[in-house]
């Protein structure tokens, strides 16, 4: 059976109002962004394509599962995204279950086409009734999404079953329910379990949370070390939301010595790769000059690329460009002032 896995699954899932319910933002404190992160940037299909995985087993609709892959990874943006999509849903028409899939989650992120959510869900729903665990992981976290002030245990019994079966990204679904009483009463000791057994399993984004759960105090005293050690794992294992935290550890000297010019280097290392709060206070460094040499140029086209990528920032980018602009007005006004003196005469 052929089947698309997103790398950017899980944190485009996590873009939706459930994890804006269930992780707190991050909020601006002074300039910078102090937060720490357990949330992924979205990144295009077409810059992060999902990565295939194959087995022996053959099911119907193969062919176009096949077709599907190789437009898909041919990258060439939309018109790729729609050639895939058409033969995805050719082979979910031939029976395919890893060919509705791929429509659902096409459908879900509006990949090749406009969202559609709701048909999204439904087919997510079918699938998981037949026992296809990424589609129980989905209908799970729909569930979470969508549930209000009420806890949803069911979906916590389909990401338990998940989990059981090898779905790593399960676990940090189950802490994350667990934590935020999404499940019922908060319970943090189940959630650091959970977690736990997602690190094993090789899951950074449990690293990560257990990680906030440590600078929160949850579950367990306030441990800034443990959290950075937490971090510090899950940058191995390529997390870009952890390299930023590592950022604000060495921003805040908090679990290791302050370094303004590490941080802007774990910055730096986010920003490059769309991490909008890394953008903000690598170009917050570059204005202060603290760790990297003053370059306002720079700064400013961090805070443009900042500003594209979250209409939220707008308005702080804003006023920050209008701070840029005011610095460069005064700089010239003092050039011209002291080219004028040259010629002046007592």
């Amino acid at each position: 059976m052929w089947a698309v896995r997103s790398a950017t699954r899980v944190s485009k899932l996590l873009q939706s109002p459930v994890i804006r319910q269930r992780i707190s933002l991050l909020r601006f404190q002074s300039t910078f962004v102090r937060r720490f992160s357990t949330n992924e940037p979205a990144l295009a299909a077409t810059q992060e394509a999902p990565s295939p995985t194959s087995s022996i087993i053959s099911e119907p609709g193969d062919e176009f599962m096949k077709l599907g892959l190789a437009a898909f990874k041919e990258g060439k943006g939309e018109a790729s995204a729609k050639r895939a999509l058409a033969f995805f849903r050719q082979a979910m028409d031939a029976g395919s279950m890893a060919g509705a899939f791929n429509v659902a989650s096409f459908l879900l992120h509006g990949i090749g086409g406009e969202k559609n959510a709701a048909e999204a869900a439904r087919l997510f729903t079918e699938l998981a009734a037949k026992g296809h665990l990424e589609s129980m992981y989905h209908v799970a976290c729909i569930r979470i999404a969508r549930r209000g002030a009420d806890p949803v245990p069911d979906a916590r019994t389909l990401l338990e079953r998940c989990a059981e079966n090898g779905l790593k990204e399960a676990h940090q679904a189950l802490g994350a329910g667990h934590a935020d009483g999404s499940f019922g009463p908060p319970d943090f000791a189940a959630a650091r379990a959970c977690l736990e057994r997602g690190i094993a399993a090789g899951d950074p984004k449990c690293s990560v949370l257990l990680a906030r759960m440590h600078t929160r105090g949850e579950g367990g005293p306030v441990d800034h070390d443990a959290a950075f050690k937490c971090n510090l794992d899950a940058s191995k294992k390529g997390s870009v939301m952890a390299y930023y935290n590592l950022g604000v550890h060495y921003l805040e000297g908090k679990g290791v010595g302050q370094s303004y010019a590490r941080a802007a280097d774990y910055f730096r290392f986010a920003a490059d790769r769309g991490f909008l709060y890394a953008q903000v206070n690598l170009a917050q460094l570059f204005i202060a000059g603290k760790g990297v040499e003053r370059d306002l140029a720079t700064a400013a086209a961090l805070l443009d690329a900042a500003a594209a990528s979250d209409p939220a920032l707008a308005q702080r980018a804003a006023e920050l460009r209008l701070q840029l602009a005011k610095e460069q007005e005064e700089r010239q006004k003092g050039v011209l002032g002291r080219v004028g003196s040259l010629f002046r005469t007592k």
